[in-house]
């Protein structure tokens, strides 16, 4: 990509977009495609990019006591014992 459609986007504030496209241009599965699905690929990346980091955002800014608690670490049979009590 030129550095003039860089400083455009950056311009509109797309800098995530300017990721996705030089990812792209470095991917070899990506040259078969045509414009209408590499444009598919680059719009979803860019929505997941940015769900991603509001995500992020939110989950810092709720300050919650547990950040990093997740269902995959949940102990239900501890809590089953806890309850018993």
């Amino acid at each position: 990509m030129n550095t003039e459609i860089k400083k455009q986007l950056s311009v509109l504030e797309l800098s995530d977009l300017v990721a996705a496209i030089e990812a792209q241009e470095k991917e070899v599965s990506f040259v078969d495609l045509t414009y209408n699905e590499r444009l598919e690929h680059l719009l979803s990346a860019l929505i997941t990019e940015r769900q991603n980091r509001l995500i992020s955002r939110l989950t810092k800014n709720a300050d919650l006591k547990y950040p990093n608690a997740s269902l995959e670490t949940l102990d239900c049979d501890a809590r089953l014992i806890w309850q018993r009590i």
